[in-house]
């Protein structure tokens, strides 16, 4: 995995990719050459989101939540990378409420 934090060694691409994603919340498929290649990039990808992260990006929360699937007609050699969000669970939209409320509260000056 790549461990340099700093964004300007990404390519603005990636940076794009992650963006969509983040703001539409519709999963981004890429698809590579060999399978070889689409692992490099999928840990390129856990490196922008680290260097996100570090850098505290406004889109560091959003991309940390985000998944990296490889996938491909051949089972045994996936060479199409998928990044989205993992679908929700109702434990995770019950939580999700109750965030609301307590923000929706605080608000309010009811706390």
């Amino acid at each position: 995995m790549p461990t340099y934090i700093n964004l300007a060694k990404y390519p603005q691409g990636m940076l794009d990719i992650i963006e969509s994603v983040c703001e539409t919340r519709q999963p981004a498929t890429i698809a590579y050459n060999s399978t070889k290649e689409a692992k490099a990039e999928r840990f390129r990808f856990y490196g922008l989101i680290r260097a996100l992260g570090a850098n505290t990006h406004s889109l560091a929360e959003k991309a940390s939540r985000l998944s990296f699937e490889l996938t491909g007609t051949d089972p045994k050699a996936p060479n199409v990378l998928k990044i989205g969000f993992p679908s929700g669970t109702a434990s995770d939209d019950f939580y999700a409420a109750i965030a609301a409320k307590l923000e929706e509260d605080h608000k309010g000056g009811v706390l």
